[in-house]
């Protein structure tokens, strides 16, 4: 407890572990201008910039990403383990199947970003901008390590706090559940069929 008491400023977020997502939240609101504050509302925002930070090998990308690393390092997880959901989008079935083969020979995926969103909700996580056609959708059980980072998202002004969104960190490795089989959801009234996951995080 005498830890959390250190934590007034955005860049101890970065020095100390363990931090509630609820001390995190307060202190980012107070400084807007911090560059922690903004690099995580690069990513609740969802826009360019954070499309191209989290793939660049640019020095602006490598600095943002190694904020990002520490500051989910540095986070609780969420701890109820209860079910996330991830959506996933792909271009074409055979990328999908491309990005899937080791997943199904191996059984095994491991995170190899910097994070991985994840949605409390499967309706959100089937929403037309996650999974087309040619996408798949991740049921996530027992999740130990997920960072909740709605409540930052609503403190900091993102623009998307309503996603419920937790995310993974980087190396956090998945076990596939079964054999991969097909999931009904359904948009706008209509239909659909897509690839559907039951996995689970390994120690």
């Amino acid at each position: 407890m005498k830890r959390k008491k250190h934590i007034q400023y955005a860049a101890d977020l970065l020095r100390y572990p363990n931090v509630p997502v609820s001390v995190a939240a307060e202190v980012l609101a107070r400084e807007p201008g911090s560059p922690v504050t903004r690099a995580l509302k690069l990513w609740g925002d969802d826009e360019n910039p954070f499309k191209h930070l989290i793939l660049s090998e640019s020095p602006d990308a490598r600095v943002w990403r190694e904020t990002m690393g520490i500051l989910l390092k540095n986070l609780q997880p969420e701890t109820s383990g209860k079910t996330v959901w991830r959506g996933w989008y792909f271009a074409s079935a055979r990328n999908r199947k491309r990005l899937w083969r080791e997943l199904e020979s191996r059984a095994v995926f491991v995170n190899a970003r910097v994070g991985m969103s994840a949605s409390r909700s499967r309706r959100i996580a089937c929403r037309a901008e996650f999974v087309n056609k040619h996408g798949a959708l991740w049921e996530i059980r027992s999740p130990r390590s997920a960072r909740d980072l709605a409540p930052i998202f609503r403190a900091i002004g993102a623009k998307y706090p309503e996603q419920r969104e937790v995310v993974f960190p980087k190396d956090v490795k998945f076990a596939l559940i079964g054999k991969p089989g097909w999931k009904t959801i359904r948009r706008d009234g209509q239909s659909q069929k897509v690839r559907h996951y039951v996995v689970q995080e390994k120690p």
